[in-house]
């Protein structure tokens, strides 16, 4: 009788394990990460990152206490998989400004100020995050594929974006802006 006992009590515990997805865990820019690891959850977006018809969400958290420039420090994206992808910025990722959200709003998958999820060819999806722009030097933007559910770092730099445009008619969109205020008032004026 006892034996019976455990034998079904290994079964449920073998159903139990068997219906929860395997999480596994990626993170991006871990030279960014916050040291002291105390962040609060501001937002959460769902949107379908790998495109298997199924919402997955996108979690925005600042640092707590945060008083430097910068709406937001981290991004973590779970997938309907389980899969959990933690994406680190130490300070300047900013919501997109009025400008911007204009600028953007008939390419932006997402409805949300955050930050822009655009096709910038038929194979391509990008997500696209800004920074905080100090007098002449543009903020950091933060480029990074959505490629079947795995995000693939593209670009984190100064740089600010002002349109996505496919100049040499291949199919793909480039992006178009300038790494000084200078350079993007003559982008401007064309």
């Amino acid at each position: 009788m006892r034996y019976t006992y455990i034998i079904i009590g290994l079964v449920f515990l073998m159903c139990a394990c068997s219906e929860h997805k395997s999480q596994t865990q990626k993170i991006l820019f871990p030279d960014q990460i916050w040291e002291n690891e105390e962040y609060t959850l501001i937002d959460k977006i769902p949107y379908d990152i790998d495109k298997d018809e199924v919402k997955d969400t996108i979690l925005v958290y600042k640092i707590k206490d945060w008083s430097d420039p910068g709406d937001y420090q981290r991004l973590d994206i779970k997938l309907s998989s389980g899969e959990l992808t933690k994406i680190y910025n130490l300070g300047d990722w900013i919501n997109m400004e009025k400008e911007q959200l204009d600028r953007f709003q008939n390419i932006n998958k997402l409805k949300s100020k955050r930050f822009l999820i655009t096709d910038i060819s038929k194979e391509k999806t990008l997500l696209i995050i800004f920074g905080w722009a100090y007098a002449s030097s543009p903020g950091k933007l933060t480029i990074i594929e959505l490629r079947k559910g795995n995000l693939i770092p593209i670009l984190q730099t100064k740089f600010d974006l002002l349109r996505l445009e496919d100049l040499d008619y291949d199919g793909e969109k480039e992006l178009i802006g300038g790494g000084f205020k200078s350079q993007m008032q003559l982008l401007v004026k064309q």
